[in-house]
């Protein structure tokens, strides 16, 4: 639980000096690291935010692909991963996702 305090005050706080210390998180046994992980990687400039956000677009959980593709939206190049995501159809659930997110934004 103190985990998850830091982290969404992290999220909170939109900036991030070095990723390289939350990025086990991304792989996290808890939906809720996950999510949080997904809030903050919108405040990470580096391509590997891009590759964290395409996994968690992967999720089981709808709350922490909604995150990730709500983050994309925000991004420069987010839409075009969205649309590559739709277009790739290999997850449907992340698809459905992208797809919804893209009406919204």
């Amino acid at each position: 639980e103190l985990r998850i305090r830091v982290l969404k005050a992290i999220a909170s706080f939109g900036m991030v000096s070095d990723f390289q210390l939350y990025e086990r998180f991304v792989d996290s046994a808890s939906w809720e690291e996950r999510l949080m992980m997904a809030k903050i990687l919108r405040f990470v400039k580096e391509e590997v935010s891009y590759q964290n956000l395409q996994r968690l677009m992967a999720d089981s959980n709808w709350q922490v692909r909604k995150q990730a593709a709500l983050s994309l939206l925000n991004m420069p190049n987010g839409r075009v991963i969205l649309q590559q995501i739709i277009d790739s159809e290999n997850d449907l659930y992340a698809a459905d996702m992208a797809r919804e997110v893209m009406k919204l934004g």
